[in-house]
């Protein structure tokens, strides 16, 4: 079923309840896309409690974390926090029973070596893959960001 989705505003939680309900809009988490929320583990247990408390739309996504995501990265370190990152996104899904999750694909539209663009390509499908087979029951969605154009989220 395709429904429109709204962002919920945390702190204005009840009037987010009540446009969803008047105009049968589906929810779109945002709260949980930034480093910021995942590392602080009271702040994020909060809010993941607040909404498991509510009576919330039929039609949930979250946004997973894309800030600084970059799985890709030839620094072994830099790549293994940008997993981890998206794997605490995905625990964020699948402890609020989302079934879907957006992340970004954080390509870089002005390098065209095809170096670079292999590398973005074999090193996503590898991370998402494994997500995937981890998380059956959360589809994995990837936007476009910096993206000059579909080709590379096709071959993805």
């Amino acid at each position: 079923m395709n429904k429109y989705l709204i962002i919920p505003v945390f702190d204005r939680i009840e009037e987010s309840l009540e446009l969803a309900r008047k105009y049968n809009l589906g929810f779109e988490f945002d709260d949980f896309f930034s480093p910021k929320i995942l590392l602080d583990e009271n702040k994020l247990i909060e809010k993941i409690n607040k909404y498991l408390s509510l009576d919330l739309p039929d039609c949930l996504t979250v946004h997973g974390d894309f800030f600084d995501v970059n799985v890709f990265s030839d620094d072994p370190e830099i790549a293994a926090v940008s997993v981890k990152r998206i794997y605490q996104s995905m625990e964020v899904a699948n402890t609020l029973k989302v079934n879907k999750i957006v992340f970004h694909s954080n390509i870089n539209s002005y390098i065209q070596s095809d170096v670079y663009k292999d590398n973005w390509l074999n090193r996503n499908y590898e991370v998402f893959t494994k997500v995937c087979e981890q998380y059956p029951s959360i589809t994995v969605l990837i936007e476009n960001m910096f993206d000059d154009g579909p080709e590379m989220l096709l071959k993805l």
